[in-house]
């Protein structure tokens, strides 16, 4: 199963993205609230390729698609996109050609901008992202899991719960 692949914090990203999607009344995990999950997980990464991304800017660009509705309760499945399961798809394509049996969230972020047209690559695009940088990064990376700052997810398990239940991963 594709979920399994997913380092820890490719995990967490996916469980807040779907805390974004949530919060503006989404019925679908999209690609913006993806990339809005990997800022919030991996804001090292993003400051590297696109320094004028931030959690903040990135929600203001996903209301240009989603206007804000009712907040979709955590007990409530909220599946992904098709444009989410492709870049899943790609992510673990571009981990297995080099040689990672982890999907990291450079590998996340680096297939968000393969899935053409999408909402997350043209805000990527918008903020004039260094594509060039994040292939050198994903070309570097060990087969080690990813650690990520845990400061982003205080709160997080209590809000949730077990929010890997109310995601519906890939088979």
């Amino acid at each position: 199963m594709l979920f399994d692949r997913l380092s820890m914090a490719s995990r967490k990203a996916i469980f807040c993205a779907r805390a974004e999607a949530s919060l503006v009344g989404s019925k679908v995990i999209d690609t913006q609230h993806v990339l809005v999950g990997l800022i919030r997980v991996d804001p090292g990464t993003l400051q590297l390729i696109a320094q004028r991304i931030t959690v903040n800017s990135a929600r203001e660009a996903v209301k240009r698609w989603h206007a804000p509705g009712d907040k979709v309760p955590t007990s409530v499945d909220i599946p992904l996109s098709e444009d989410v399961k492709r870049v899943f798809l790609n992510a673990l394509a571009l981990a297995e050609v080099h040689k990672s049996s982890f999907i990291r969230t450079e590998h996340l972020l680096l297939a968000l901008t393969t899935v053409n047209p999408s909402h997350a690559a043209e805000i990527l695009r918008e903020a004039d992202a260094s594509l060039d940088r994040l292939e050198q990064l994903v070309s570097g990376l060990a087969n080690e899991e990813q650690d990520a700052d845990p400061s982003w997810s205080e709160g997080l398990e209590d809000l949730f719960g077990h929010a890997e239940a109310h995601i519906r991963p890939i088979t």
